[in-house]
């Protein structure tokens, strides 16, 4: 490990006060209290010139309140204008702690690196870890102070906390797994987004020694779960009130950014030359009036598991404004590539959020229409997705086949779950669908429905004697 400090006077910052700290390490005037450290996490693999322009505006806004000190794995922070810097070689980063959780950062194993940052940082008490993609935005400064409050309070702070009973699809889940002897219950199992976070020196040795004791799993997942058990207080960064993160520019793909922002953070800004720039240029790629957007944007803020019929601009609605889970069919295999290279959608397909799926019906023209009849089964595996995935409660139909597919959908749903039936008004041969969904709204073109209790067999018979589909 080196440690790299410019030689100045120093000064400790508590609570937000500064006093001045002789070379004895006395703090005139002062008892103990929580000294607090923001851990600027980096790589020199890095973007260099964004390193530095960041750690300049995260060391400023922290002036008075915190030290900043930016830590590395491996050597080469040299040229940069840090003021304190950590180089971790790979041995002090994973043999630092007895653990069973591999020996590479990536992608679930930055808890070592907090490990071994804290135990070169002895005179500090809590911690801030910003990752060096985390972007203050212009309404940061106003919530630095709040946010050293919660910080130093004893607290774990992350965005987007909730336990597996409220996201059973987390890809994180299936990696946590107890010390012998432990069990875990699905509400006990908490995760979070951790780009941003903050906790307590108490509490990263207790995690230090959970660790030791056998558990493991990626860092998202066993975090949050281990502070849950020791009874450390969570705190959501995206609550109302506190508003550090907002999820629709917190999330896990670079991308460009409105000004101004929602949130305090803004992740990831992976250039300087991305970081302040008109962002959602997709939503003039949805085919609808701007009220049939907002209707639409409305229902999947209220849903955590939606389906679609027909991708594009709303299956990146659905990623923005943080559905947790998304599956989007379409029969055009062109273009699903197009849209996942275009629009960075790989990283929300990699975390398990954004399920994109082509389904084969054959030879396809514009929009994804089939230029002939395609063979029965290959129609029944199109329409069958809604008795494919559990706790579906938002269904968008603008795709192919759009009575089969409502028929379908009845049959594998309950009445709670929300139906988006797009260009119905126009289309009389779509009525159909009123024998078994009761209509509930309606937007322009955009009916919604939910289905009719005991109307089953009605959707049956639509799809054996229109569709010459069995159920």
């Amino acid at each position: 490990m080196v440690t790299f400090l410019i030689e100045k006077p120093r000064y400790v910052y508590i609570y937000g006060k500064q006093i001045f700290e002789d070379s004895r390490g006395r703090r005139e005037g002062m008892s103990e209290a929580a000294r607090l450290c923001v851990l600027f996490d980096a790589d020199t693999r890095n973007n260099r010139d964004l390193l530095a322009v960041n750690y300049n505006k995260i060391s400023s806004l922290f002036e008075g309140f915190a030290d900043v000190v930016a830590v590395f794995e491996g050597k080469g922070a040299d040229n940069l204008p840090f003021e304190r810097v950590i180089e971790l070689s790979s041995t002090e980063i994973f043999n630092n702690t007895a653990h069973q959780k591999g020996d590479s950062l990536i992608p679930g194993n930055v808890d070592l690196k907090l490990l071994a940052s804290v135990e070169c940082l002895p005179e500090f008490t809590h911690f801030i870890r910003i990752e060096f993609d985390v972007w203050p935005t212009d309404k940061a400064v106003a919530h630095i102070p709040e946010l050293c409050r919660h910080a130093t309070s004893g607290a774990f702070g992350a965005s987007f906390i909730r336990s597996q009973s409220n996201d059973s699809t987390w890809m994180y889940w299936p990696t946590l797994q107890e010390s012998p002897g432990e069990s875990v219950s699905a509400t006990e199992r908490m995760t979070g987004f951790l780009p941003l976070m903050f906790f307590s020196r108490e509490f990263i040795e207790h995690y230090r020694t959970e660790l030791e004791r056998g558990w493991r799993g990626h860092y998202e997942a066993l975090m949050p779960t281990l502070a849950r058990r020791a009874g450390v207080p969570l705190v959501e960064l995206g609550q109302e009130g506190l508003k550090l993160t907002s999820y629709c520019e917190f999330n896990t793909v670079a991308r460009e950014y409105d000004t101004p922002s929602d949130g305090a953070f803004i992740h990831p800004v992976k250039t300087l030359g991305k970081r302040s720039v008109t962002a959602h240029t997709y939503i003039d790629k949805i085919h609808a009036t701007a009220a049939e957007i907002d209707e639409i944007a409305r229902r999947m803020r209220e849903s955590s598991c939606y389906l679609e019929y027909g991708s594009g601009g709303t299956t990146l609605l659905a990623c923005e404004l943080g559905v947790q889970s998304i599956t989007s069919i379409d029969t055009d295999l062109a273009f699903c590539t197009q849209l996942i290279e275009k629009y960075s959608l790989r990283s929300y397909i990699d975390t398990g959020r954004l399920a994109l799926r082509h389904v084969n019906i054959g030879k396809t023209g514009n929009w994804g229409y089939p230029l002939s009849t395609p063979p029965e089964r290959q129609i029944h595996n199109y329409i069958s997705w809604p008795s494919k995935i559990d706790g579906i409660d938002l269904i968008l139909i603008d795709g192919r086949y759009r009575v089969a597919v409502a028929a379908a959908a009845a049959l594998a749903i309950t009445s709670n779950t929300v139906i988006m039936f797009h260009d119905y008004f126009d289309r009389p041969q779509y009525g159909l669908v009123e024998e078994f969904l009761a209509p509930v709204g309606r937007v322009e073109r955009l009916a919604v429905f939910r289905k009719i209790e005991g109307a089953e067999e009605k959707a049956r018979a639509i799809l054996r004697d229109k569709f010459s589909l069995a159920d």
